[in-house]
């Protein structure tokens, strides 16, 4: 992960309706939720929601997808892990037992 894409993510994940949604998609794993039913969870309105669900998607720690007429949400694997990886390699190069 480019060090440039790890900040963006970082900053996306301080936001905090971002980081009340963020949990609950990693709890929910692959299968993901509706907007609206992320919405009922964290109790704000699915509206406003989709900005702070799009702009997780932009950094790459959701994605999303159609079925039938429902747009799904669920953490990005591999986007999560990115920068995971990312932190790890930057902030622990000396002492990595200590992460």
């Amino acid at each position: 992960m480019v060090s440039r894409h790890a900040i963006d993510a970082e900053a996306a994940m301080a936001q905090e309706h971002r980081r009340a949604v963020f949990p609950l998609l990693v709890q929910q794993g692959p299968e993901g939720f509706t907007a609206g039913e992320i919405a009922e969870r964290v109790e704000g309105p699915a509206s406003g929601l989709s900005l702070h669900l799009a702009h997780l998607e932009r950094v790459h720690m959701l994605r999303s997808w159609r079925v039938r007429r429902n747009g799904l949400f669920a953490v990005s694997a591999e986007g999560w892990r990115r920068l995971l990886g990312f932190l790890i390699d930057e902030y622990c190069q000396e002492h990595r037992e200590i992460c």
